[in-house]
Parts: C-alpha cells; structure tokens; sequence
C-alpha cells in the first residue's frame, strides 16, 4: 500500500490526466517567489507511454542548475520539435551552404560569428532552443567594442534568418 501512495504522489508531481485521458507533463517552479507550472501535453493515453516522455522531459530539466522558466520553455519547444521532427542541432548546421551568395571576405565573417556563437553553446543546443537568453549568454563571452558587438548581432541575426530560424 505504502508504494502505491508513493507512485500516486510522484505520479501528481508531474503526471497529469485531462478529461480526455490523454497525459500532461507538468512542472513546479519557483521564480522571484512566483510560483510557475508551465505544461505540455504529452499526446498520449498510454500511462507507461507517458512515464517514459515525462521522465525524459524531468532529466533535461533536472540537468539545469536553476532552471528558469525561459529554460523549462525552451527543452517544452524543444521536445515538441523532436515529436514532429528530428531536432536540428546547431553544431550539425553547416552555415557556408547557406552563404554562397555572398563574398569570400563576407562568408568568412559570417562564418566566424556563427561559429563562435555555436561553440558558446552546449552541444545539445538545437535550432528551435535557442532563445534571447543563449544570446546574451554569447555577448559577455565577446571582447569587443560596441559597434563591432553590433555588427556581430547582425550578422547573427542574418545567419539565423538564413537558415530559416527567427530569434
């Protein structure tokens, strides 16, 4: 008995059922002392089925120190994406079949910016991960002046609309 209470309250942590049957993964975050529960459908009636999404979804999150809510977003997008789709990772992009209609100087340059901003990243980072916050995070690692910071973000902007992604 005692195990069953403890499955049914591990279960209500992250597992939860609709009317329908189908099984929402949910989780509890704390943020500036607002209390968060963002939720993604699993799209799934079957428990066991629903256990092992959810337990992938927890792991990701659980390997982030603090995560945030943009974070707890961000691997929800990225989980969706790989439902529909294989998630296209960074660092599997190759940006020069993106640039052959530019100059050599300007492919280069290009090139170099996305290439720093990748390897900034984590190698698990994937095209529809990638946030606002993952920029930043990019910016304090450049030792620049402002005006060629600046240029850097346009070039990364243009790389990202490029491979068809908006950041």
């Amino acid at each position: 008995m005692l195990s069953n209470q403890r499955l049914s309250s591990r279960k209500s942590l992250y597992l939860i059922t609709s009317r329908t049957g189908v099984f929402t993964f949910r989780w509890n975050l704390r943020v500036n002392g607002k209390h968060h529960q963002p939720t993604l459908s699993l799209k799934t009636r079957d428990y066991l089925q629903a256990v092992k999404l959810a337990s992938e979804i927890a792991i990701r999150i659980q390997q982030i120190t603090l995560p945030t809510l943009e974070d707890i977003k961000s691997i929800y997008s990225d989980f969706k994406g790989s439902q529909s789709k294989k998630a296209l990772l960074l660092q599997s992009i190759d940006i020069s079949n993106h640039l052959t209609d530019l100059s050599i100087k300007s492919q280069t340059e290009y090139r170099n910016c996305w290439n720093s901003f990748v390897s900034a990243l984590s190698v698990s980072t994937t095209l529809d991960s990638v946030r606002q916050s993952h920029i930043e995070q990019w910016k304090k690692t450049q030792t620049c002046s402002l005006t060629t910071m600046k240029k850097k973000l346009r070039l990364l902007s243009s790389c990202f609309g490029r491979v068809g992604h908006k950041v």
